[in-house]
């Protein structure tokens, strides 16, 4: 009795959106230069947290081949507490590290977005920045569940016996690529209204909604991208 349909389009549509960028996230996040935390050497015996340390490798990996960084430095403010901000490679993971990066004892130079200087984010869901790096969250970029070591005395966050492992996606300038294909082709909405009868419904009693798109991702230098493979601090 009620016209749904409006609001199924749009949730369909917010959908195919976020499929697009899972689909970009899966790719990106298949690139083999990895790195692990503690002393891990593969995703099933990661049995640390993110530290300065993993960051630092990894900032060094990218420089040492030539990798672009992606933002520009932001320059602070005279308005108390403000700081300056470096020019940095993005970095995309879970929210779960956010309690980690906020962490001053473990990250004693990590900048959070309201202490920026010029406030200006990259993204309404950035965390802050660490030295050569500026942190972006979703809860989309979820964990593999139990796909660490043991957890242990660890302390890290885990579903059952094992270690949740959160990637986290570092990214240069063009280590990827993504063609976002535009005009009226490029996404089709299909809608078959409540009332159409046929033979398979001679009623009109059933609507149907679907869609389709059309867009591709690639890597396009493993070296210009970076894994880093963590778990994340349990709260109690």
């Amino acid at each position: 009795e009620d016209d749904i349909s409006d609001a199924l389009k749009t949730q369909v549509a917010e959908r195919m959106a976020l499929i697009r960028e899972l689909e970009l996230y899966s790719k990106v996040r298949a690139n083999t230069n990895r790195f692990y935390g503690g002393t891990g050497t593969s995703l099933a015996t990661v049995d640390g947290g993110l530290t300065p340390n993993l960051l630092r490798k990894v900032a060094r990996s990218l420089m040492n081949n030539h990798t672009k960084k992606v933002t520009s430095i932001l320059a602070p403010t005279p308005n108390i507490g403000t700081r300056p901000i470096e020019a940095a490679f993005l970095v995309f993971c879970h929210g779960d590290l956010d309690a980690d990066l906020r962490n001053t004892t473990v990250f004693p130079g990590y900048t959070p977005v309201a202490l920026y200087g010029s406030r200006k984010p990259i993204h309404e869901n950035e965390l802050g920045s660490f030295e050569n790096f500026r942190f972006v969250a979703s809860p989309e970029l979820v964990p593999f569940e139990n796909g660490g070591a043991l957890v242990g005395a660890t302390g890290l966050n885990a579903a059952s016996t094992n270690v949740d492992v959160y990637p986290l996606i570092v990214a240069g300038q063009e280590g990827y690529g993504t063609v976002a294909l535009r005009g009226s082709n490029s996404f089709d909405l299909s809608v078959i209204p409540v009332g159409n009868k046929d033979s398979a419904d001679p009623l009109g009693q059933r609507g149907y909604i679907g869609s389709k798109f059309y867009a591709v991702s690639v890597l396009l230098n493993q070296q210009w991208t970076a894994t880093a493979l963590v778990g994340a601090s349990a709260l109690a």
